[in-house]
């Protein structure tokens, strides 16, 4: 969904601002955990088709595989990781490629500085997708050889399951330190989001000239002749 986001918001602002206002992002995140909720209704007790549990190799509670090896490829390989990877591939290859145009046909008309902010969210964007490649591959692959037969976890390492699985998890983590490095409009803001922070927990004393109250300030009233 992030990347279909960003390659509307890039390639297509019409589209972008009908679908993505407030009520469409509400709808758009309600999608998201409805879809995930589809995905793992069969490990609910209520289905009964598989189970959650906590496994020794990913040292967390997850989805068990089944004995069924064309449902573990199905959904805990091409549904789950392959699909949402193609996703990301065809949308940052999009979005490259229409900046790289729009780059070219602006070529006279473009500052420097504008330049230097596309070749930054190109890089941004490159940067991001071979993070997600690296990371989410890996366990993509595992899963799908778990999958054709339970008995193949006996022949791999219980350090490299785990190290796998954390290794694809990171990838969430660290998307923001991608921007922050490869972008500095983003690096700008996280400076002006930690500076506010900083100053909010700051004790917020009064100016010195309003501590002074009226009452102890000397009279301004001019005196009558006749009072002399």
């Amino acid at each position: 969904l992030i990347a279909i986001n960003k390659y509307l918001n890039v390639a297509h602002r019409d589209l972008y601002r009908r679908l993505f206002g407030k009520r469409g992002t509400i709808i758009s995140i309600m999608l998201v955990w409805l879809l995930c909720f589809i995905l793992d209704a069969p490990n609910l007790a209520i289905v009964g088709y598989s189970e959650h549990k906590f496994v020794s190799s990913s040292l967390h509670c997850q989805f068990i595989l089944v004995e069924h090896w064309w449902y573990n490829v199905l959904v805990y390989s091409v549904i789950a990781v392959i699909v949402p990877v193609l996703i990301n591939v065809v949308c940052y290859y999009h979005i490259w490629q229409f900046s790289k145009s729009s780059a070219h046909m602006r070529s006279g008309k473009v500052s420097d500085r504008r330049r230097a902010e596309q070749r930054q969210l190109l890089n941004s964007l490159v940067l991001i997708f071979v993070a997600i490649c690296v990371t989410w591959l890996p366990f993509g692959g595992l899963l799908f050889y778990l999958g054709l037969d339970l008995d193949y976890a006996y022949q791999i390492p219980l350090p490299i399951m785990t190290l796998t699985d954390v290794w694809a998890h990171v990838n969430s983590s660290v998307n923001w330190i991608i921007y922050g490095l490869s972008n500095t409009a983003f690096r700008h803001a996280y400076i002006m989001i930690i500076r506010a922070m900083i100053c909010r927990k700051l004790p917020n004393h009064p100016p010195v000239e309003n501590s002074i109250a009226p009452a102890t300030q000397p009279p301004t009233t001019v005196p009558h002749p006749d009072d002399a």
